[in-house]
């Protein structure tokens, strides 16, 4: 028996297009305009959105680090090992954090696909 795939995808087609944001009269921000989450998509935004984003990362990593610590329910021979170890994590973080900020963008200026790939000191 040959299966007839019209059968089988085309209501499903149907269904997808009738519940698409095109559908309900929405359509989606224009270049410049204001996305769902509020940004504005100008350079200053752009860079505040990058300074926004260099800080969660250093946060979640800290955040990791202490379920982490919870986690595993360390022993009191443990512990010192561990809090040199998040020590040593949290410097090396915190390094990436300014290195990251120092890449944020300035002035509207475009950075070149090298600035933008790899971090050049």
């Amino acid at each position: 028996m040959r299966l007839n795939w019209k059968l089988i995808f085309g209501p499903t087609m149907a269904i997808g297009l009738a519940f698409s944001p095109i559908s309900f009269g929405q359509t989606p921000p224009a270049g410049g305009g204001v996305d769902p989450h509020g940004w504005n998509h100008g350079a200053a935004d752009m860079a505040e959105m990058h300074k926004k984003m260099c800080a969660d990362h250093f946060a979640q990593g800290a955040a990791r680090r202490a379920y982490l610590e919870a986690k595993l329910e360390l022993t009191s021979p443990q512990k010192p090992l561990f809090d040199k170890w998040s020590q040593f994590l949290a410097t090396m973080a915190q390094a990436r954090k300014v290195n990251c900020l120092a890449d944020t963008p300035k002035d509207g200026v475009q950075p070149t696909i090298l600035e933008h790939y790899v971090n050049i000191e």
